[in-house]
């Protein structure tokens, strides 16, 4: 048998990976690594991470080859990287970007990114005639030109203890002239309530539509369910889509049939990351999503999703 084998020119070491990828039990099929190198590399070439620090793995060791397929759990976190990534591009906000960043390589014990209060130390400048270096320690064109991304927490506080009280002070400062921390702060509040109340409209009865309109596939079933798609695993979906799992269970519960249709079996429920991908890009998600959000916050722990995907 293995002469046939080698005379088709597949080698034993081809023949011994094949066997033990048909032992995997289904929901330990791994992803292969030519479908999650494009996130790689836009990744890289965006926010400059490298490849490594997503993988857990040499990233050369899969450019030669060694290593030819990822766990699904690297494929979900790549796929929520992009999705912060983009996000925080689009925002064009320095600190969103450097956030992800942070988030992939991790937090350093004592510091602050040097972007949470780079306004501050503008406003406090022009403002309370406070030199930058008075708080930094050194020049601020040390941190301008990106030698260093990161001052200590006591430093960045007491930036923010400075500016508040000098906000408290002069009561006749114009709105637009506070640090955008500021203005975010309170753009944000309106932003909260706003949401809350599309919410609420959409738990209206007459507001179904709109929302099955923006759960239904874009794509017959026999699309989602070509190989070149990815599957991920249901209790993966809800970190892609930016959801928690309580508001994904109950989003899933309340759309039974949508989430059958497009769902595939195989031992256990799977959703294509084609799928995924298309609420995560459609504008009004975000509103289904606000809205379960708010629902999760009034129902008890148990598992609605388990009544129909069972």
């Amino acid at each position: 048998m293995e002469k046939k084998f080698s005379d088709c020119g597949v080698d034993k070491q081809t023949v011994k990976q094949w066997i033990e990828e048909s032992n995997l039990p289904k929901h330990k099929i791994r992803i292969p690594y030519d479908q999650i190198r494009p996130v790689l590399v836009f990744l890289k070439k965006t926010l400059n991470i490298h490849p490594t620090f997503v993988l857990n793995q040499s990233f050369n060791r899969y450019e030669s080859g060694e290593l030819k397929s990822v766990s699904q759990k690297v494929y979900a976190r790549a796929l929520v990287l992009e999705k912060s990534a983009k996000k925080a591009l689009t925002s064009g906000d320095r600190f969103e970007i450097e956030k992800v960043r942070e988030d992939t390589y991790g937090k350093r014990d004592g510091f602050t990114l040097y972007v949470r209060i780079e306004e501050e130390l503008r406003f406090l400048k022009k403002y309370a005639k406070i030199s930058p270096k008075r708080y930094l320690g050194r020049s601020i064109n040390t941190y301008e030109r990106g030698k260093c991304k990161r001052i200590a927490t006591w430093r960045a506080e007491k930036i923010k203890d400075n500016c508040e009280a000098i906000i408290a002070q002069r009561q006749d400062l114009p709105f637009l002239s506070l640090p955008q921390s500021y203005h975010k702060r309170w753009m944000m509040r309106l932003s909260i309530v706003l949401r809350s109340h599309l919410a609420n409209r959409l738990l209206q009865p007459g507001e179904l539509i709109f929302e099955r309109e923006i759960l239904t596939p874009s794509h017959y079933r026999d699309e989602y369910k070509k190989s070149k798609h990815t599957l991920i695993q249901f209790d993966m979906a809800p970190s892609v889509l930016g959801m928690r799992r309580k508001a994904f269970d109950i989003m899933v519960a309340k759309n039974c049939d949508i989430f059958r249709s497009v769902g595939i079996y195989t031992n256990r429920w799977y959703l294509p990351d084609l799928y995924l991908k298309e609420l995560t890009e459609n504008d009004f998600f975000e509103l289904i999503s606000a809205k379960y959000e708010l629902m999760a916050q009034n129902v008890s722990r148990s598992k609605p999703i388990e009544a129909c995907m069972n």
